[in-house]
C-alpha cells in the first residue's frame, strides 16, 4: 500500500482511538502517529524498545525541531521544560541518517554549508547548540532556497529522475507503480527531508513567504508517496501552519485544491482543541455542502465511510462531545 492508503487508515483509526496507547494496528501506523500526535508520550510508552523506532529517528528528530521552533506547543513528554523527546538511541548517534557521507553529497545542491549541524540529534536536544544553530544569519535565505527546491523538484517533478515506464513494466509487470521514481531520488528525498521540514516550519515561524507554505499545502507530490508518507506529512504540516496563521476560514478558499485527507486531519485536530465550536461547525458544514453526492454516501460494499459521513461524525463530536 502507498502513503495515501496508510493515511486514510490512520484517519479512520483516529475517530475510535484518540491516543496512541490503544491504536489497534500495532506498529503499522507508528510513523503517522509520531508525525501527527501533539503529545507523543503515549507512543513512546507503548513502543518501549528503542528498536521499535529504527528507521524513524528522523521523524522524532523533526518533531524535536518543531518543539524548538514553536516552544509554546503543549507537550507532556520526558523533558517537560521543552517537550523534547530524549530517546537513548537518539542521543547515541552522530547523525539521524545512516549514511552521512551520502547526505553530504546531496547537501551540495544548496549554497548554505551549515545544514550539517541540523542532522545531529544533539542540535535539537541541547538548548545551547540549538541557539547557536538558529542564530545563523543565512538561515532565512537558505530555508527559502531549500523550500523552493522541494517544490520544484519533488512536488512539480522538475529534474526528478524517473524510471522509464516500459522498463518498469518489464521488471515489475506494473506500469506507473511506486517504483516510477528512481531509487537514488528517493534516497536523496529522505536525506534532505530534515532540511525541508526545518525550512517549512522555520519560515512559518517568522511569518514570511506564505506563498511557499501555501504551495506546499496545495500541491500533490509528483509520484506516489511511500507508506510512511513524509511528503504527505509536509503537506499536512503546511496546511496546519496556514490555518494557525490565518484561521479556519483559510480552508474556505481551497476546498477543491487540497486533498480531503489533509483537510479532515486539520479539522480533527481543531476539534480536539477548538475554542470556537460554532465556527468549526460552520466550516464543516461548508465543506460538506461542497462535496459531491458520491462523496456523501458509502463508497463500497465493505461499508467504508464516505468523506461526507466522516465529516458528519466529526460535527457530532462537537455538538455532543
Amino acid at each position: 500500500m502507498c502513503g495515501y492508503c496508510y493515511e486514510m487508515i490512520y484517519l479512520n483509526e483516529l475517530d475510535d482511538h484518540k491516543n496512541g496507547e490503544d491504536f489497534d494496528t500495532g506498529a503499522l501506523l507508528l510513523p503517522l502517529m509520531l508525525q501527527e500526535f501533539q503529545d507523543i508520550s503515549p507512543i513512546i510508552r507503548r513502543f518501549k524498545m528503542e528498536s521499535d523506532f529504527d528507521g524513524f529517528y528522523d521523524i522524532i528528530h523533526c518533531r524535536n525541531i518543531s518543539y524548538r521552533i514553536f516552544p509554546e506547543l503543549p507537550n507532556r513528554i520526558q523533558d517537560k521544560s521543552t517537550g523534547i523527546v530524549r530517546l537513548k538511541a537518539l542521543k547515541g548517534i552522530d547523525s539521524i541518517r545512516p549514511d552521512f557521507k551520502k547526505v553530504l553529497e546531496n547537501l551540495q545542491i544548496f549554497k548554505e554549508t551549515g545544514w550539517t549541524n541540523l542532522y545531529k540529534p544533539e542540535t535539537a536536544l541541547n538548548k545551547n547548540l540549538w541557539k547557536k544553530f538558529i542564530s545563523n544569519k543565512d538561515l532565512v535565505p537558505a530555508s527559502t532556497e531549500a523550500l523552493e527546491y522541494y517544490i520544484h523538484w519533488w512536488l512539480e517533478g522538475i529534474d526528478k529522475k524517473r524510471i522509464d515506464p516500459n522498463e518498469s513494466m518489464k521488471e515489475t509487470g506494473v506500469r506507473g507503480s511506486l517504483d516510477d521514481v528512481c531509487a537514488d531520488e528517493w534516497e536523496k528525498f529522505y536525506d534532505l527531508f530534515p532540511v525541508f521540514y526545518f525550512s517549512l516550519t522555520y519560515i512559518a515561524s517568522l511569518g514570511i513567504r506564505d506563498d511557499l507554505i501555501e504551495r506546499v499545502a496545495i500541491k500533490l507530490p509528483d509520484g506516489v508517496p511511500y507508506y510512511e508518507g513524509y511528503d504527505l506529512w509536509l503537506q499536512r504540516t503546511a496546511l496546519h501552519l496556514m490555518v494557525k496563521k490565518n484561521g479556519l476560514h483559510f480552508l474556505n478558499k481551497f476546498w477543491s485544491m487540497i486533498r480531503f485527507e489533509a483537510i479532515y486531519n486539520e479539522l480533527f485536530k481543531c476539534c480536539q482543541i477548538e475554542k470556537n465550536g460554532v465556527e468549526l461547525i460552520n466550516i464543516i458544514e461548508n465543506y460538506y455542502s461542497f462535496l459531491s453526492d458520491k462523496d456523501k454516501v458509502l463508497v463500497d460494499e465493505e461499508n467504508e465511510e464516505s468523506p461526507g459521513q466522516m465529516l458528519l461524525r466529526l460535527k457530532a463530536q462537537i455538538v455532543n462531545p
